[in-house]
């Protein structure tokens, strides 16, 4: 992982069903399957690549063809995972909500019963608190979701906000960079099998199922949640037990977006997936097509963007470019 980058890449393959943890759906096909956005080496190029673990497929177009690929990276965000113990929480700790007298909950994870569990960071009782099995347990070592990249940038531009003279606007920009966060909370709920692009996925339960951050108000508490969308299942840690919820809102990050364009023109901040053989690069794009959104590239040189389908390379002149806003 790149300590100070909004993403990275991390090796995978088509073998895996599963997804890295901090991988980010960018998409569903026809079917509802979640779509990742990867790369792959082909034919001398390192292109972008289409690919949908739940089918153990991953396809790049090029030469006028689709083309399957067996090992591949996967777009990663950077967020991560530190551990922590005694309710304390790392600088950059991601905040989901607060108690009933406002004292701060932040998200954490447990490893219980072979599965990871999302429950809520309560510095004040020092502790970690997460459902099961009907119950509010507690553990006094945990994880806490950190993210490093936010803490550090935002650290260092108030740091050079507060070497300049002037007083007021340094205390608006204060107010806004105290604001600005790499992540957004969706409203979502039980009923919805699907998560929306960009959600943070943090792990998986004992049979495999992508295990989501979300958060609810609940008892007077506005709380981290347990969220597994495959079982349409939401559960809160409070008061001793565990309590299912139906609404929620979802974990997503900020900074990754998809901006329409055309006739190969990228947008600032576009992400570079690789190049082709000339060393020309290569920029993630995706395509809705035939009902689904498929990753394609974006060829500057040729003014379109090729994607993957039913065997054959297409282009489109106008698609979506994936652009970080970091």
């Amino acid at each position: 992982m790149a300590g100070n980058t909004p993403f990275y890449w991390t090796n995978s393959c088509v073998a895996d069903k599963t997804v890295p943890p901090m991988a980010v759906p960018m998409g569903f096909d026809h079917q509802g399957h979640p779509i990742y956005v990867g790369r792959a080496h082909f034919n001398n190029e390192l292109t972008p690549a289409h690919v949908v673990p739940a089918k153990r497929l991953a396809y790049v177009p090029h030469n006028g063809k689709e083309h399957c690929v067996e090992n591949y990276q996967l777009l990663c965000i950077n967020l991560k995972w530190v551990s922590a113990h005694g309710g304390k929480v790392p600088p950059g700790a991601v905040q989901a909500g607060h108690n009933k007298d406002g004292s701060p909950l932040y998200v954490g994870r447990v490893c219980h019963g072979g599965s990871w569990i999302i429950g809520k960071i309560h510095p004040k009782f020092s502790v970690c608190y997460f459902p099961c099995q009907g119950k509010e347990l507690t553990a006094n070592s945990y994880e806490a979701l950190v993210c490093q990249m936010c803490f550090k940038t935002i650290k260092q531009a108030a740091n050079k906000i507060l070497q300049r003279n002037d007083t007021s606007a340094n205390i608006s920009e204060l107010i806004w960079l105290e604001k600005a966060t790499p992540y957004h909370w969706v409203n979502s709920c039980v009923c919805e099998e699907n998560v929306p692009p960009m959600a943070v996925q943090m792990g998986f339960d004992t049979q495999n199922h992508p295990v989501y951050i979300g958060r609810a108000h609940f008892g007077n508490e506005l709380a981290p949640v347990h969220v597994v969308p495959a079982k349409r299942a939401a559960y809160v840690a409070h008061d001793g037990k565990e309590h299912p919820v139906q609404n929620y809102e979802i974990l997503c990050i900020n900074y990754l977006k998809w901006v329409p364009a055309r006739g190969g023109h990228v947008p600032a901040g576009a992400v570079q997936a690789g190049h082709n053989k000339d060393g020309a690069p290569l920029y993630v794009g995706r395509v809705s097509h035939d009902g689904s959104w498929i990753i394609g590239k974006i060829h500057p040189k040729f003014g379109v963007c090729y994607f993957p389908s039913h065997g054959k390379e297409v282009k489109a002149t106008n698609y979506e470019a994936l652009v970080c806003q970091v």
